[in-house]
């Protein structure tokens, strides 16, 4: 069995990437988990929360909007004149 794992490259391969998935998925899923879940409760740093449900994105659907109107007449110079500057200098966001 042992020579076999040796002589086959693909599988020892495999062999040595899965502790780096696993650690990948690992760091990559529970954080993306718990930002989920934390967008379903009403959580405060100290204590636990209580299911809420979609509140909290329709909060943010209407705030979101109204401060979009807000913001962005405001920022759109600001935006132009860096993205322009960029250009000039020779700054590739790409």
């Amino acid at each position: 069995m042992l020579r076999a794992l040796q002589n086959n490259r693909n599988l020892l391969g495999l062999l040595f990437m899965l502790p780096a998935a696993v650690l990948l998925l690992l760091f990559l899923t529970y954080p993306l988990g718990l930002g989920v879940w934390l967008g379903f409760t009403d959580t405060k740093i100290g204590r636990g929360g209580q299911w809420i449900g979609l509140e909290n994105y329709a909060f943010l659907w209407g705030t979101a909007s109204r401060a979009w109107r807000c913001s962005t007449p405001s920022s759109t110079p600001w935006w132009r004149a860096s993205s322009s500057s960029r250009w000039a200098c020779g700054w590739r966001s790409c």
